[in-house]
């Protein structure tokens, strides 16, 4: 996560001051407040490597590598998407694109048309009709932003947020697999951890759960009227 996270979107400012289009024209370790940069190594401090992968981002937040009590963010992008086909004949193709991200309006728009054009090129005889791609974010999880490589460079809160990059190159090759005759293997991918016995909450329990004196669970507050005659 890159520091513009921190600063929020342009109606909804986050706290302290951090700001939008927070970025660097070369990868500095030491970018940023140096009070919010202690707090990060504190955490985690990310190293050169990392930086240079993220880049033009400066790492705020160095989720992928963060595992304690648990991962902090998905680690492998092919937990990330699934790509389903529903087909009715001739008559139309729904190619429904499910992803935990949420995606900018634009960068939607590139995947579908991206995927659009692999399909219709593939040769598969069902899919000569009309293809309509359904984008279905925030599926099954929520791994943060989706943004395009201009959007990424900016680095405003959307691309500050991008975990995995400003490329849609996953789903090209998902949707290339399906291809007939394609020599696009899709391997399984790995099954998402069970975490249900390591989760941490902070809510406090239910102490108490009662009425005022007096009243019960279940009394009715306003009654309808005696003579009311519903037609």
């Amino acid at each position: 996560m890159g520091f513009a996270f921190a600063a929020g979107t342009t109606d909804e400012p986050g706290a302290f001051d951090f700001t939008q289009g927070d970025d660097k024209s070369t990868i500095c370790i030491n970018h940023g407040n140096p009070f919010w940069r202690m707090v990060r190594n504190v955490l985690k401090p990310p190293h050169r490597k990392q930086m240079e992968c993220h880049y033009p981002k400066p790492i705020l937040l160095d989720t992928g590598e963060m595992t304690k009590p648990y991962e902090w963010a998905v680690s492998s992008l092919e937990l990330l998407s699934h790509f389903e086909i529903m087909t009715n004949g001739v008559m139309f193709n729904i190619a429904f694109l499910s992803f935990l991200s949420e995606f900018t309006t634009m960068a939607g728009r590139r995947l579908r048309d991206a995927v659009k054009r692999h399909l219709k090129s593939s040769g598969n005889k069902e899919m000569s009709g009309e293809i309509h791609i359904v984008i279905a974010g925030l599926a099954n999880g929520y791994s943060q932003y989706v943004t395009t490589f201009e959007e990424y460079q900016a680095q405003i809160y959307e691309g500050a947020s991008t975990l995995f990059g400003p490329h849609i190159q996953e789903f090209k090759k998902l949707s290339k697999s399906l291809n007939p005759g394609s020599r696009t293997v899709i391997q399984p991918g790995p099954q998402p951890p069970d975490l249900l016995d390591k989760q941490v909450s902070f809510l406090t329990p239910v102490v108490v759960d009662t009425t005022h004196v007096g009243d019960s669970f279940g009394d009715v507050i306003s009654d309808v009227p005696k003579n009311l005659s519903l037609k």
